[in-house]
C-alpha cells in the first residue's frame, strides 16, 4: 500500500485506482507473532530491539509493528501466485526464528496469549499508534489478539466488493479453520476462538 491520503475525498478516488490498477488473485500474507521470554514464555516488550534487528539481512523490509511491544508482524509482499506467497511465509517464519534466538527469545502464533495480561504489554511509539491509543484507549489497551491475514488481489473497485460480499458465506468455516486461541490470562474459556470474542466485544 501507498502513503496515507489525509484528505478522505482524495482516498476514496486513489482507492479506486488502486482496485482498477490491481492484478487479479495475487497475494500477499502477514503474520502477527508474540515475542516471548525464552525462561517464562510470557510475552515481553522487546519489539523495537527485534525489529532493529531485521533491519539488515533477508527480513529488511519485511518486519512492522503491530499495536504492541511484545508483537513483531512479518509481511511476504506480494506473491504472483499462491505457491509463491506460501513458499515466501515459511521462509520469513524460518528467518524471524532465527532472528528471535539471536536476540535470546522466541515467538508464538497463537490468537490470543494464554497467560499474559493486556496489562502488561506497552503500546508501541509510532504516529499511527500514537492515534489509535489517543482514539480507542481501553479498546486498544485490552486487544492483545494475533493473526494471519492473507490479501487477494481483485481488479476493481466493484468486483472486490462483490467478492467480499459472496466471502461472508464462508466466514464460518474460515473461523474453524482459524481457531487457536482457547485460553486467555490464565483461564481456559471453553472457546476455541476466544480472539474472536474479543473483536466483537471491544470493537465500535
Amino acid at each position: 500500500m501507498g502513503a496515507s491520503v489525509e484528505d478522505s475525498y482524495a482516498a476514496l478516488d486513489a482507492a479506486r485506482q488502486h482496485f482498477a490498477d490491481a492484478t487479479d488473485f495475487t497475494i500477499g500474507i502477514e503474520e502477527e507473532f508474540q515475542i516471548l521470554n525464552r525462561d517464562t514464555l510470557a510475552m515481553t516488550n522487546r519489539f523495537e530491539e527485534f525489529r532493529d534487528a531485521c533491519e539488515t539481512g533477508p527480513l529488511l523490509g519485511s518486519v512492522a509493528g503491530e499495536l504492541i511491544a511484545s508483537e513483531i508482524e512479518v509481511k511476504t509482499g506480494r506473491g504472483e501466485t499462491f505457491d509463491e506467497a506460501a513458499r515466501m511465509i515459511i521462509d520469513r517464519r524460518v528467518q524471524l526464528a532465527i532472528e528471535a534466538e539471536k536476540l535470546g527469545v522466541l515467538i508464538g502464533a497463537t490468537g490470543t496469549h494464554p497467560t499474559s495480561p493486556w496489562s502488561d504489554q506497552r503500546i508501541i511509539d509510532t504516529p499511527h499508534y500514537r492515534i489509535v491509543e489517543g482514539t480507542l484507549r481501553y479498546i486498544a489497551w485490552r486487544n492483545n489478539t494475533f493473526g494471519m491475514h492473507v490479501h487477494v488481489g481483485i481488479r476493481g473497485a466493484d468486483r472486490a466488493m462483490a467478492v467480499a460480499n459472496a466471502m461472508r458465506s464462508y466466514v464460518p468455516e474460515l473461523l474453524a479453520l482459524s481457531c487457536t486461541s482457547p485460553w486467555l490470562e490464565g483461564r481456559i474459556t471453553h472457546l476455541r476462538s476466544t480472539r474472536t470474542q474479543i473483536f466483537t466485544r471491544m470493537f465500535p
